[in-house]
């Protein structure tokens, strides 16, 4: 599911590459972990270009290591690893962030003895204007544009969240790995927070979802990817899952309701 461009967003012009690939992000046969200790097993993954993708599963199913793998924060050991069309398999995480992926990690991911304003310059490539990064953080979070002097040490978790979310403004990526946004926050935050979400899919950013509140992820995904014991068990549209099923057997919650399925899943 393809996105409108939302000029809001400002997103930066696209290579012709990207405009000529339905999938943004695939994982073909990889096989990774951390040094002897395999954690992937022949993971195949298609994100398609300005989809939101869920990827669901319980503890120690590598979901983590699949982010950081398609970051190329971890190496594969085997299989392809394609953004675009073109395989990224051996190039630096710097190299994929510039063409256009942006890893959010678990954890407040900000320098606290930095004010805001200087987080957010940290932030921003070296290819964007001196206010774009600015701009868009501040309309994501407004709460940000008040907080400019302010050290991203002192302020709440629920900001800092924000601050490090904000680099899936600044950057301008075309696709967005988000790991865990959601965890320890307050309901009201949680809902600004999927509510920026929201607007940065209609920009048409592309986004890979690791998420604690399952049926938060399953209300914006197009499609949901479920992991066990590092493979891909189900991939699928929301509605060809039961939701009920998934918290109570596969994650071993109680059933879904509105704020169901917080279940810690790594």
């Amino acid at each position: 599911m393809t996105r409108m461009h939302d000029p809001l967003g400002r997103m930066a012009p696209k290579p012709a590459a990207v405009e000529e690939s339905g999938v943004a992000l695939e994982l073909s046969g990889v096989f990774s972990g951390y040094g002897d200790t395999a954690v992937l097993r022949d993971v195949d993954l298609v994100i398609p270009t300005g989809s939101v993708v869920a990827l669901l599963g319980p503890n120690g199913a590598g979901k983590t290591t699949l982010l950081r793998t398609a970051a190329g924060l971890l190496r594969q050991s085997a299989g392809v690893v394609s953004m675009f069309g073109s395989s990224v398999g051996r190039t630096a995480p710097h190299e994929r962030a510039a063409r256009g992926i942006c890893l959010i990690p678990e954890g407040r991911g900000v320098f606290p003895g930095l004010t805001v304003a200087e987080n957010l310059r940290m932030q921003r490539p070296t290819w964007c204007r001196d206010k774009d990064g600015l701009d868009r953080a501040i309309e994501a979070f407004p709460d940000l544009g008040h907080r400019m002097d302010q050290l991203a040490g002192s302020m709440s978790g629920g900001q800092q969240q924000m601050l490090a979310l904000s680099r899936a403004w600044v950057a301008q990526p075309r696709i967005v790995l988000l790991d865990e946004v959601s965890m320890g926050l307050a309901p009201r935050v949680v809902d600004e927070i999927f509510t920026a979400l929201r607007r940065l899919a209609a920009s048409g950013v592309t986004l890979l979802l690791v998420e604690q509140y399952v049926s938060r992820a399953l209300s914006i995904a197009d499609q949901v990817n479920l992991m066990d014991k590092g493979e891909i068990s189900f991939s699928g549209s929301p509605q060809d899952l039961d939701q009920d099923a998934l918290v109570s057997g596969y994650l071993g919650g109680e059933p879904a309701g509105p704020d169901a399925g917080a279940v810690r899943a790594r």
